[in-house]
């Protein structure tokens, strides 16, 4: 394969990694990709080498929540004057307390499971789809140690 065609493959395997709709290619389909644009056919163990040779590897990819907003987050990290301007003046430091708090959802998401099947199949298998968590708040105080805590079986964000 010449530069100009390793830089195209480089291009195109990039490019379906950055992809919204999902950019899984198997060493499968970049071997027909290479061979349907550059007429060479390789040996699947020899891709292996190719992407390695180009920079590339074989990684777990970041999940990323569909409602995800960059603005959302920002807007968390950056607190705003206008929070501690409307803190009453009136009240002594000694009478604020100060809380902390976290919450976390427990439960266990099943994935799909490794099986033996005759090469070139493909078998399907059922998923799991309903999950039971539990969801727990905690806060505390630490200037005095105080603390609270609630675990729910659901929450619902709408009525807040």
């Amino acid at each position: 394969m010449s530069a100009a065609q390793s830089r195209q493959l480089s291009v195109f395997i990039e490019a379906r990694s950055l992809s919204e709709t999902g950019g899984r290619l198997s060493a499968h389909d970049i071997n027909e990709y290479i061979f349907k644009h550059f007429g060479i056919r390789y040996e699947l163990s020899s891709i292996y080498r190719v992407l390695k040779m180009l920079g590339f590897s074989w990684i777990t990819s970041r999940s990323k929540h569909p409602k995800q907003s960059l603005v959302a987050q920002e807007a968390f990290k950056n607190f705003r004057l206008e929070t501690i301007l409307n803190i009453p003046g009136h009240i002594a430091l000694s009478q604020v307390d100060v809380w902390f708090q976290d919450e976390a959802r427990i439960g266990q998401q099943n994935t799909t499971t490794r099986l033996w099947a005759k090469k070139g199949s493909r078998p399907r298998v059922v998923r799991q789809q309903q999950f039971e968590y539990a969801y727990v708040f905690g806060a505390v105080c630490p200037a005095n140690g105080n603390t609270e805590a609630l675990i729910t079986p659901w929450v619902d964000s709408t009525n807040t």
